[in-house]
């Protein structure tokens, strides 16, 4: 095999990726990624035909099965296998029975995918109840989650596919765990110290990670915020001060506009999520700290996988250490000018000032300042720094 390049040297492409030469032709290679999922789909024909099956492909990634794929099916479908053509199937269906939007689908994904690496490509109709509730206990957590995956694929297989009667059904009495009770969630250990997220932000290697992790832990936002930021439905107004080197204004669960101020590593972090124009999901944050604490716990006990940080923990992180004696509360003041709001609805006519503060985009909320050290080898220089270390470099050569 034989990647093709240009005169340039670079690798020729087409529409949808890069192009080899095979030893019985040439080969159109489909690169996509879709909800934090690779496809890797080789056609070996004409690029006209290549063309077409892309525009299928683009129609419906999930449930697109190449021509090679297809003249395989039928070996396949002689059992209930949990394998990448029955899955891509399930989550299309899903998503077009349901609804289901590509977060779900991709944790849906992933729970099948470990349940996947259990089963080690066993025919279904020869799996016992047992042996998923073994699977069950020696998991971390997600019980819950984790059974409705494999009863979903299961009922999929059973009612819509019939390739595994309601006798051969290993999750049939399979029970879903009933989800906690409100006591037993706050009995659960979910404040991390400071010195914990320290630790596991100089030890992440992704700069989008890293970022999400700053906003998560100094603002107290939801992942699903960060990404709507990351998206670019939000606003950022600079201000001038000390340490609030802006206000972020953003869709809060209410759709209305909810404004939060930030100190200057987390407006650059936002800056950088916003260039990316997207956030790490939640499965590849998942994964990147798991393997962090399972490798750390070879050699440092007090790296825990069982007690890792957890994003979305991270809102309760920042209500407790706000609340802290440490964290230092900073106003902003706007100085003697300007009118208060009261005097402002007075003018425009409105009778509660708190309709004039739908249009009010001069406040600055104050700040939590937790002090938390975020240093990582790799991170981008600060643009203050990186602004003094220009005009150092002018100076000195004004001076020679």
């Amino acid at each position: 095999m034989a990647w093709l390049k240009d005169r340039k040297g670079d690798y020729a492409r087409w529409a949808g990726g890069r192009i080899y030469q095979g030893p019985r032709g040439v080969v159109y290679v489909i690169e996509r990624t879709i909800a934090g999922q690779g496809y890797v789909k080789r056609l070996r024909m004409s690029e006209a035909h290549a063309l077409a099956e892309l525009a299928l492909f683009d129609r419906d990634p999930l449930a697109y099965v190449s021509r090679k794929e297809q003249a395989a099916r039928p070996a396949v479908s002689a059992g209930a296998f949990l394998d990448t053509n029955s899955v891509r199937e399930f989550l299309a269906h899903k998503a077009k029975k349901e609804g289901l939007s590509e977060t779900h689908l991709a944790d849906l994904r992933r729970y099948l995918a470990n349940w996947a690496k259990v089963l080690a490509g066993r025919d279904l109709r020869s799996v016992e109840t047992k042996e998923l509730k073994a699977a069950l206990r020696a998991w971390d957590g997600a019980d819950r989650h984790r059974t409705i995956a494999i009863k979903s694929f299961c009922t999929y297989l059973r009612e819509e596919i019939g390739s595994l009667p309601a006798a051969q059904d290993p999750t049939f009495t399979l029970m879903v765990p009933k989800p906690p009770q409100v006591a037993a969630r706050l009995t659960k250990v979910r404040g991390y110290t400071t010195q914990e997220i320290e630790r596991l932000y100089r030890n992440l290697g992704s700069q989008a990670i890293r970022d999400v992790l700053c906003v998560m832990a100094k603002t107290g936002m939801h992942l699903s915020e960060c990404r709507r930021i990351a998206r670019g439905q939000a606003e950022i107004t600079p201000v001038e001060h000390e340490i609030i080197a802006g206000v972020v204004r953003f869709p809060h669960k209410r759709k209305a506009l909810h404004p939060q101020s930030i100190d200057q590593q987390t407006l650059e972090a936002i800056k950088r999520l916003q260039k990316r124009e997207s956030a790490p999901t939640k499965n590849s944050i998942y994964e990147a700290v798991e393997r962090i604490y399972n490798r750390m716990a070879k050699i440092d006990q007090t790296w825990d996988p069982k007690t890792r940080v957890r994003f979305g923990y991270l809102r309760r992180f920042f209500t407790t250490w706000s609340g802290h004696p440490s964290t230092e509360k900073v106003t902003y003041d706007k100085g003697p000018g300007g009118l208060t709001r009261a005097e402002i609805a007075q003018i425009i006519g409105h009778t509660s000032p708190g309709t004039t503060a739908i249009y009010d985009e001069t406040e600055v909320p104050m700040f939590s300042k937790i002090k938390l050290n975020l240093v990582h080898p790799k991170d981008p220089k600060p643009i203050e720094a990186q602004r003094k270390g220009r005009a150092e470099i002018s100076r000195s050569t004004e001076a020679k």
